[in-house]
């Protein structure tokens, strides 16, 4: 999990030194690491010119500045609410917000300070918040309340959700729509 997503790092801390543990009562371990440290002797001597930090250098900045590297990090508009987020930014909405889960990281690295969101794929210690998110999202028992007990007032959500579809005839205004994203706004607020 850390090597997907370093907020994990703490997950990889606690397991770790049990695993190495493990690895390093074995012998053969250390005769590997010991050839690795032989290796890296013989080539230290080489690395002390500037030519290597030059053209170390000289590689890296042909590969931030292609093509591939400035389009590696686009977020595609089918999978993320790239054109509500424009939206938003365009047309501030006050309140507190309802998200997608899959798109809390997202949202919050557009649209933060302005918005918080209300969930994402951070930890939850607790789990309360994951529970109330399921449960508005899967429309269970009492999900109107939990809305009401966050005090949010408006929702980003995927248009094709039953969710969606029931703030919709519940009166919620249906502020922005595309494939991807639908922005709902309570016509009640709490």
């Amino acid at each position: 999990m850390t090597l997907v997503a370093g907020r994990n790092i703490h997950f990889y801390g606690i397991v770790a030194p049990f695993v190495l543990g493990i690895g390093g009562s074995e012998i053969s371990i250390f005769e590997k690491l010991k050839g690795l440290e032989s290796n890296l002797v013989q080539v230290e001597p080489s690395i002390d010119r500037p030519f290597w930090p030059a053209l170390t250098l000289l590689i890296c900045m042909v590969s931030f500045s292609s093509e591939t590297a400035r389009t590696r990090y686009v977020f595609a508009p089918s999978i993320f609410p790239v054109h509500a987020t424009e939206w938003l930014q365009a047309h501030p909405q006050p309140g507190k917000m309802f998200n997608d889960l899959n798109w809390g990281g997202y949202l919050a690295f557009n649209l933060w300070p302005q918005y918080t969101v209300f969930a994402d794929s951070m930890a939850d210690t607790t789990g309360e918040l994951t529970s109330n998110y399921e449960s508005v999202i899967t429309l269970a028992p009492h999900w109107e309340q939990i809305l009401s007990n966050y005090r949010v007032e408006w929702a980003i959500i995927q248009p094709s959700s039953q969710l969606a579809r029931t703030l919709e005839s519940s009166g919620w205004l249906v502020l922005y729509e595309d494939k991807t994203a639908i922005i709902l706004r309570n016509s009640s607020p709490p």
